[in-house]
């Protein structure tokens, strides 16, 4: 990863690890989203929403996540995984474009994208920290996500939400245009057996 004189951020495909080499060609690409920083004004201007801190940190830097704070939440706090195994976290981080929301050098929020980069990306795991909710860090983290410039040309974003259909409403998403249309295998017992 590089800076250049415009403090822009010199980016792999998100795909690859921050400072990893691709044997294709037009590895790396100039990204201003890759990373960016947030004050209280540009944060009311973006999401309408007055958001409590000085600075928030958002980076898809996978090396910058902290791994065991992700799990211990999944783990012990997200009705949608608990009982969810580390390895088995690691591994969902590792095919997925991950969001990390920074105070200082600490974690307190995370989303990620099951994605092919061209089609099809599935929203999920997006949480902040319980003792850094209700301070607008969710609605800017939602607004990161959704200017990603990896994510602009994808006809379909999807996600499953029980309580935060209006924080999600207000980046675009509705109700299935079609619900009659989409199937699923649903285990939701899967991670108590691991």
């Amino acid at each position: 990863m590089v800076r250049n004189s415009r403090n822009f951020r010199i980016l792999t495909h998100p795909r690859l690890l921050a400072g990893e080499r691709s044997s294709t060609s037009n590895t790396y690409v100039l990204q201003q989203d890759g990373a960016r920083r947030y004050d209280r004004k540009s944060i009311a201007r973006k999401s309408g929403v007055a958001v409590d801190t000085d600075v928030l940190h958002i980076s898809t830097n996978k090396h910058e996540l902290d791994l065991d704070m992700i799990h211990a939440f999944l783990h012990d706090q997200a009705p949608w995984s608990i009982g969810i195994a580390r390895h088995t976290v690691e591994r969902a981080i590792e095919g997925s474009l991950c969001f990390g929301a920074y105070l200082g050098k600490r974690q307190v929020g995370f989303a990620r994208v099951i994605t092919d980069f061209v089609t099809f990306g599935y929203l999920c795991d997006v949480f902040v920290l319980p003792e850094f909710q209700s301070r607008g860090y969710a609605a800017l983290l939602m607004q990161h996500v959704v200017d990603s410039d990896v994510l602009q040309g994808l006809r379909r974003i999807v996600l499953v939400t029980s309580n935060a259909h209006g924080l999600y409403r207000r980046y675009g998403f509705d109700k299935l245009a079609h619900p009659e249309k989409y199937m699923e295998v649903h285990r939701p017992n899967i991670y108590s057996a691991s």
